[in-house]
């Protein structure tokens, strides 16, 4: 009556793989959407399978059982007066799709392929194919007229046919600050043209091996926010009432407008001009909002992707223990604070958390006291094991002079600490913790197989400055007690240096003094490998954003490390563990920046 459409964005709690699960759950919401009045719900992309199958998408056998499991979905809501539209994996010819079926009391009306997933090996066609478009046309009334009917359009995309609602099924990993930009997205989607608009995302039941999938939902009419459900929130369905009129009288509005604004035309060529200066904002912490005051809220979501993967991780390896290696600096008090927070997420006592203080011959009293001060201030047991003897052991196995430290010296302390925690987490049936970040990884600065290495990184998707951020927001915040606070801001405070050499009067390494500043590497990172621009360009941009703390040789010369160090050692990206994507970009040899392992250069 008075043209409403109750509209329903449904998350349900998939398994990867399960098929039989998903099912049941798809049945259950959809029962229970028709159940509060629905007329139309929409499900994730890929609700039906997970959209972390990776290789099965390729089995011919497992695309079989996906659509048993459809024909079981629509025989169990064939009485349900509702449209439902789905997510699956589908197969056109020799191409396998991510794709979106919408059916009604039990049929199939249409169906869209929404992209490509993978090459399909098999040369069978499906048997069973649905027409290969989306555009459904939904009866109402449009008033002054009761008797009159209109078709209102319903679309997974316009493909060229503007709908009036827009059915928008997807499987995006959560980034940091996503739900306010995914709030913008969809008032923007919804307002050009004027339309409705069903977002549902699939939810964080999904693997985490290389992002952390939220679950958010939304519902919006021409351009306003109706209900929205966000990330991480757990809910499962959300309901709200659309005005199929209001949306057709403001397409029309809209249509009047835009041929008003049509205006002279534009001159026929633009010439763009190099300037020395930049008329825009350029953030120097480009990965971050550009609005400080967002920064609280942006750290506060990292932290909750942080432990909401290694719940999720914890969780499916059955692991009774989470072992991590702490040694007082910043990537290790991360870490060790996600899991915190993720032990208290599943209400387990963090006492399931095994912290490891493994000193060596460059560790000062500074970080080894933060650390134990630290891990005592949240709570978590830990063992401190001494690594010298060990390593002088080793040394002499391999004819190594410890009086003649160099990288053989160095890196033998940071496989000897890793092989203990992957040892301990064996002997605990636990589960190994790294805690290596992003800008190490970009720029290699990190001991193959050693602090390379572990059974689950939730830092691997973090820059060193972020990682300073959540700490420092950590800390003033208070979330973990004011003893922890005090703890957290003298690690803040300490220079940052792998401490692997013996200290004489002071930190005898300084990672910035060799690598150079984290801050313009992190800069470097966003601008050339998440934008795409060339080492030229990103040193224009930072010429403009770090005007008067470097010149241009420092960046110059801070630049070329960074491509040199970035190209010639992918061959370690290229074997890292598994880690959430968490600032919107990744450097997993998976699903993220990939370059060949011997690449010559990035231009």
């Amino acid at each position: 009556m008075y043209n409403f459409i109750r509209a329903a964005a449904a998350s349900p709690k998939i398994r990867p793989a399960d098929l039989a699960n998903n099912a049941a759950e798809i049945i259950r919401l959809a029962r229970d959407a028709a159940g509060k009045g629905s007329g139309i719900v929409v499900f994730p992309e890929l609700a039906v399978t997970g959209c972390s199958c990776g290789s099965l998408f390729n089995r011919q056998s497992f695309l079989d059982e996906v659509w048993n499991a459809l024909e079981t979905i629509m025989k169990e809501t064939a009485e349900l007066e509702t449209l439902i539209i789905l997510g699956l994996p589908a197969r056109d010819n020799d191409a396998v799709h991510s794709a979106a079926v919408g059916f009604y009391k039990g049929q199939a009306v249409s169906r869209a392929n929404l992209r490509r997933l993978s090459p399909a090996h098999s040369p069978r066609r499906l048997d069973r194919q649905i027409p290969s478009y989306f555009h459904i046309p939904v009866v109402a009334e449009v008033k002054p007229e009761p008797s009159k009917e209109t078709a209102v359009s319903v679309s997974v995309y316009s493909g060229g046919i503007e709908p009036h609602i827009l059915a928008v099924p997807t499987a995006e990993p959560f980034n940091a600050g996503g739900n306010e930009r995914l709030r913008r997205r969809l008032e923007y989607q919804s307002q050009n043209p004027p339309c409705a608009v069903i977002y549902a995302g699939i939810g964080p039941c999904e693997s985490t091996g290389e992002g952390v999938f939220g679950g958010a939902l939304g519902i919006y009419e021409n351009g306003r926010e109706l209900a929205f459900s966000p990330h991480l929130s757990g809910n499962e369905l959300l309901i709200a009432d659309i005005d199929a009129e209001l949306v057709m009288n403001a397409r029309l509005s809209a249509c009047s407008v835009e041929a008003m604004l049509m205006g002279p035309k534009a001159p026929s060529a633009i010439v763009l001009r190099d300037n020395a200066d930049v008329l825009r904002p350029l953030p120097r912490s480009p990965f971050f909002p550009e609005d400080k005051q967002a920064w609280p809220a942006f750290c506060r979501d990292i932290l909750d992707i942080q432990a909401q993967a290694l719940a999720k991780r914890i969780t499916h390896t059955a692991a009774k223990k989470a072992v991590i290696n702490v040694s007082g600096g910043m990537d290790s008090t991360l870490a060790l604070l996600a899991l915190a927070r993720a032990m208290d997420n599943l209400s387990r006592g963090r006492s399931d958390i095994l912290g490891l203080s493994l000193p060596g011959f460059g560790t000062t009293g500074r970080t080894k006291n933060n650390a134990s001060a630290l891990m005592e201030a949240l709570g978590v047991p830990y063992r401190v094991i001494d690594i010298t003897k060990t390593c002088l052991s080793h040394f002499e196995d391999i004819g190594l002079n410890p009086e003649k430290p160099g990288l053989t010296y160095e890196n033998a302390q940071a496989r000897e600490r890793t092989q203990i925690a992957m040892d301990v987490a064996g002997m605990e049936s636990g589960i190994m913790i790294g805690t290596g970040d992003m800008s190490e990884l970009a720029l290699g600065f990190t001991t193959y197989n050693g602090d390379h290495m572990s059974m689950y990184n939730p830092n691997a998707g973090i820059t060193k400055t972020a990682m300073r951020e959540v700490i420092a927001y950590a800390a003033e915040a208070e979330l973990f007690g004011a003893a922890a606070s005090a703890v957290l801001r003298d690690i803040l405070a300490t220079p940052v240096s792998p401490e692997l050499l013996p200290p004489s009067d002071g930190i005898p390494q300084l990672t910035e003094a060799f690598v150079g500043p984290y801050e313009l590497h992190d800069f470097f990172l966003y601008h050339i490998a998440k934008n795409g621009f060339s080492p030229a360009k990103a040193a224009f941009l930072a010429e403009n954003a770090f005007r008067g703390d470097y010149s241009p040789a420092e960046i110059a010369r801070w630049l070329d490390v960074f491509v040199s160090r970035f190209t010639s050692q992918q061959y370690k990206r290229s074997c890292m563990p598994e880690g959430p994507e968490v600032l919107g970009f990744s450097l997993s040899p998976r699903t993220g920046f990939i370059i060949p392992g011997d690449c010559a250069g990035i231009y």
